[in-house]
């Protein structure tokens, strides 16, 4: 056997990503993890949102990923006009 070169995995399409911020403590992961989003290629990470209103931040679209009780997630669904 002989080592040779092995390909990296190639950066993501999307370089941006979203995420709701929060104040809550349980959370914190998410704000230390943004070094980690950058070694996998995302260039932008933003916090996005009121702390206190992550659940309608995610459900609006205006972040792409948080975290969060799924509780209040749950109630702004049930909120939202159906189809």
């Amino acid at each position: 056997m002989h080592p040779r070169p092995v390909a990296g995995e190639p950066s993501p399409e999307t370089t941006t990503l979203r995420l709701a911020r929060t104040t809550s403590i349980c959370q914190a992961p998410q704000y230390i993890v943004e070094a980690l989003f950058e070694a996998k290629g995302f260039t932008d990470v933003q916090f996005v949102g009121e702390a206190t209103a992550a659940d309608r931040t995610l459900v609006s679209g205006d972040a792409q990923m948080g975290m969060l009780f799924l509780g209040p997630f749950l109630l702004r669904l049930d909120e939202a006009p159906h189809c």
